[in-house]
């Protein structure tokens, strides 16, 4: 499972979707209040694990990717993950994100931004596909059924695709 979030959440349901063996990733919040415990990638001094993330003073170089390994301590236990962050020349300042995902850290921001268009792909398979109504307890079966309906929903659109503009130069003639 990968969770995509973009409203509410809170540090327990992450800990919760992780313990569970999903996947999250999501913007951090302003206020939040994360841990370094490790610097990955970028000019970010060592002298600041232990610090708060977003309190942290950090000078923008150009297509700089900051990433650190950072925990937060939630009712539930203490949820350890990446936060990566990008820098936004609009906002001059760096937007955070918080994930579990082991995947490159450049392709973080990508995979966020189409979070909406993969929300949308999942509600089509719930609506028309039926995707919400499986009716069997084994993972395999259902995570199987979910990849087959998205497929099927990604097929359907692609005919659509082609057979539009076909049908308009039918009504055409």
């Amino acid at each position: 499972m990968l969770l995509l979030t973009h409203g509410y959440w809170d540090f327990n349901l992450l800990w919760e979707i992780k313990r569970a063996g999903g996947f999250f990733l999501s913007r951090i919040k302003s206020g939040a209040v994360l841990h370094i415990t490790k610097i990955v990638q970028g000019k970010i001094s060592q002298k600041y694990i232990g610090s708060s993330l977003l309190s942290v003073p950090i000078k923008r170089k150009r297509a700089d990717i900051l990433e650190v390994m950072i925990e937060k301590v939630c009712d539930k236990g203490t949820l350890c993950c990446r936060a990566v962050g990008f820098w936004n020349p609009l906002d001059r300042c760096y937007h955070w994100y918080i994930t579990n995902l082991t995947i490159a850290a450049h392709l973080l921001y990508p995979l966020y931004r189409y979070r909406s268009q993969i929300e949308l792909i999942f509600k089509a398979c719930k609506q028309s596909l039926k995707a919400n109504r499986l009716t069997s307890n084994n993972s395999n079966i259902i995570e199987n059924l979910l990849l087959a309906s998205i497929a099927a929903h990604l097929a359907s659109h692609t005919i659509l695709d082609i057979l539009i503009p076909h049908t308009r130069q039918m009504k055409q003639l």
